[in-house]
């Protein structure tokens, strides 16, 4: 345009790619990894599975090795992650109340906050034409993982006893409460062999997925948390915080 140096409009080029890189990072870290996968689906996974089940029960059996110190992580997160003037807020270029809205975004307005079975997501993202590697293999992990509960269920309850079994009503409505939308379908043995698929997927492969991008917050000028209007990298501490 008239008037802006050429050397002014690369800044600012540079600059609006760096804040996009950082505010999708910022997103990805603390939407989707840390509330919608440790504190909703993780969180619901295990708090269920460990409250609502007895030791012995074939449902608890089978998903205690998804929730591996799932606990202790979350109970840490809930520490020294999550309150004000901790790391997130620290890391991130938002405030205390900025912070609490995105949460409230989370539990409210994020349509991947609802329960939807995996290939639902995939079918509601609204773009077609993409054909991404976690689509090709998260398709198949899907499968593999609704095969094997499914399997599994029918191997204790058949195909219709599963709304009999006093443990499994007591953990899918604990669940059910803990997710934001409280919207699981119907209790019957299908239902519940997509509702222990999508808790499974997500606490394995949406967590692989979303939590290692360490790489794109390793340099504090490719795509920074938290930054200074018109600096061209984040600042050391949020930087560091960040990693």
């Amino acid at each position: 345009r008239h008037g802006i140096s050429c050397s002014e409009a690369v800044v600012g080029w540079k600059n609006a790619k760096m804040a996009f890189r950082g505010t999708l990072v910022t997103i990805i870290t603390v939407i989707d990894h840390l509330h919608a996968i440790h504190l909703t689906a993780g969180n619901a996974l295990v708090t269920a599975n460990v409250e609502e089940l007895a030791p012995s029960h074939p449902l608890r059996r089978l998903l205690t090795p998804f929730g591996f110190r799932t606990e202790a992580i979350n109970y840490n997160a809930a520490l020294i992650l999550t309150p004000e003037f901790t790391l997130v807020h620290r890391a991130v270029g938002l405030s205390t109340a900025g912070i609490i809205r995105a949460f409230e975004f989370g539990n409210t307005s994020s349509s991947n906050l609802r329960f939807n079975t995996i290939p639902d997501l995939k079918a509601g993202r609204g773009v077609s034409h993409l054909n991404l590697p976690l689509d090709e293999d998260g398709t198949e992990y899907y499968a593999i993982l609704l095969g094997l509960v499914t399997r599994y269920i029918r191997h204790y309850y058949g195909t219709d006893m599963c709304a009999s079994d006093v443990g499994i009503i007591r953990w899918y409505a604990r669940v059910r409460s803990i997710l934001p939308h409280n919207d699981l379908p119907t209790l019957n043995c299908d239902n519940l062999a997509d509702v222990l698929a999508t808790l499974m997927y997500h606490v394995t492969a949406s967590h692989r997925h979303s939590g290692t991008i360490a790489a794109e917050t390793s340099d504090p000028c490719w795509a920074p948390s938290a930054w200074i209007d018109g600096y061209l990298c984040g600042l050391p501490r949020t930087s560091f915080t960040q990693r």
